[in-house]
């Protein structure tokens, strides 16, 4: 495993022990993909469903999201034109410390060979308001790099 698998893996572990979410979240049926670069878009959400999404690279986190629909979970983050804060135009706006050379519309190829995505799909049964949760408590611990403020934060 690898040593940000580890990192997640710790982290979740922490969150389910929180007592009321153990027992009102139905934890055991959240489903957990694990992707080092290289990383294929995922598949779409089922329908209500919502999904946490932690996007890495090396051994930084860079951005962490909710998603509940499938454009939002699928591809926005591959465009930099897709929306006004994604991981996109992080990579675009910082190209020379990414070493990214090539054009506009190559970023999202680039994020995928370059980067990891884990995504936390969330059971049906679970409310927005807990994926909510889940997504304010990896931001709280794994201090991802870009945020919607679209600065870059030091670790």
């Amino acid at each position: 495993m690898s040593a940000m698998r580890d990192e997640l893996d710790d982290v979740l572990c922490d969150f389910v022990r929180i007592p009321s979410l153990a027992e009102a979240a139905q934890w055991q049926l959240a489903d957990i993909e694990f992707n080092e670069a290289p990383h294929q878009q995922p598949a779409p959400l089922s329908n209500g469903q919502y999904a946490v999404y932690l996007f890495f690279r090396g051994q930084e986190w860079l951005r962490i999201g909710k998603a509940g629909y499938p454009q939002r979970f699928t591809s926005q983050h591959y465009g930099v034109g897709r929306a006004k804060s994604n991981l996109a135009k992080d990579v675009w706006e910082n190209r020379e410390e990414f070493k990214f050379n090539g054009k506009q519309q190559e970023v999202g190829d680039w994020i995928k060979r370059n980067c990891g995505r884990a995504n936390v799909r969330l059971p049906l049964q679970w409310p927005e308001s807990l994926a909510l949760l889940l997504e304010s408590y990896l931001h709280y611990r794994l201090v991802p790099r870009f945020e919607g403020s679209r600065k870059t934060r030091p670790k």
